[in-house]
């Protein structure tokens, strides 16, 4: 049986030879994931280690002994590969974000984006986009709609509004040839079509 690290409840003040000989036969594989103290990182981590087991083939934690680099980088283009399209599908993708350590996370689209916010103690979940805009470019922006909503976070905006704001920039750029590029009062406007909606969790 694979030896497994013990609770800290159940731990002495000075361990016996018996309990030094367990702990020094620990794999390093059940080590490190022991030293993940946050709740969410860990199930983070676990559901991620689990998709990679079912990926490689793995049935032990001693097989990840035999891993190397490639088997690695063909499960991040196994994932790279996958599609996120309902909504269920986006709040799993920000909420496991947020698990990494982002206060906020935000998804962008051409013509809008879903975003995790967290202000004061509450969390927030959006789905916000303009249902009408034809792009003529889409590159650059993205980086619009971040650069907006980071601007409206240091104003002081509200959440929704932040994300109404960040959606109608990033919309107007779209329409614009050229990274970066739009026009501040079709984004005024654009921000009046804003079809913002404020969801649920996702389902565990």
């Amino acid at each position: 049986m694979t030896p497994t690290l013990p609770t800290p409840a159940l731990l002495p003040r000075a361990l016996s030879t018996a309990q030094f000989q367990t702990l020094a036969e620990v794999p390093p594989e059940i080590e490190w994931f022991a030293n993940l103290t946050n709740a969410n990182t860990r199930r983070a981590y676990e559901q991620d280690i689990n998709d990679f087991m079912a990926f490689a083939g793995l049935r032990q934690p001693e097989q990840f002994r035999d891993i190397t680099r490639a088997h690695v980088i063909a499960w991040r283009e196994q994932l790279v590969g996958q599609e996120l399209e309902e909504d269920e599908d986006f709040l799993m993708a920000l909420d496991a974000i947020a698990e990494m350590g982002p206060r906020n996370v935000v998804v962008t689209l051409e013509n809008g984006c879903f975003a995790l916010l967290r202000f004061g103690r509450k969390t927030r979940r959006f789905r916000a986009f303009v249902p009408r805009v034809e792009p003529r470019s889409a590159l650059g922006s993205g980086d619009v709609l971040l650069a907006q909503f980071l601007a409206s976070v240091l104003e002081e905006r509200s959440p929704d509004h932040a994300v109404r704001l960040a959606v109608a920039a990033g919309s107007a750029a779209v329409l614009e040839l050229g990274a970066g590029r739009f026009d501040p009062h079709l984004a005024a406007t654009l921000a009046g079509e804003v079809e913002l909606a404020e969801l649920q969790p996702a389902r565990s």
